[in-house]
């Protein structure tokens, strides 16, 4: 799930970019805030379960937010047996917000480009 699509009818340059980038972050920060909880709460016996059970849900979601919040039990789950619960959710925030931030000012280089010098137009 990328903030930038390479083509269809989503790929509308910055702008879907910016949107999809909200959606994703507020996705990653609802995803990680609660498998958090659902850590602090279930017993370590069902934290397994957690994956699995929000890929087959994230199956039956259509909408970019939902699909995010999902993924994050899948790739928390992983990640918690290194860097722990709490890490492991901050670190995904911060990584994700950084990928967004990075692949937004790709998407405005490339709008301001793409302004400049228009398809079929040739250099000078």
């Amino acid at each position: 799930m990328s903030v930038l699509l390479p083509y269809g009818p989503q790929a509308q340059g910055a702008r879907a970019a910016l949107r999809r980038g909200v959606e994703r972050g507020a996705g990653v920060v609802v995803g990680s805030a609660l498998y958090w909880a659902l850590s602090a709460v279930a017993p370590p016996s069902a934290h397994g379960a957690f994956g699995p059970a929000a890929g087959v849900c994230m199956g039956f979601s259509s909408r970019y937010f939902w699909n995010n919040v999902l993924n994050c039990f899948g790739a928390l789950l992983l990640a918690s047996a290194v860097f722990g619960t709490a890490g492991s959710a901050v670190l995904r925030v911060e990584e994700n917000l950084a990928g967004i931030a990075f692949a937004l000012a790709c998407a405005a280089l490339w709008s301001w480009v793409e302004r400049r010098h228009p398809a079929g137009e040739a250099a000078a």
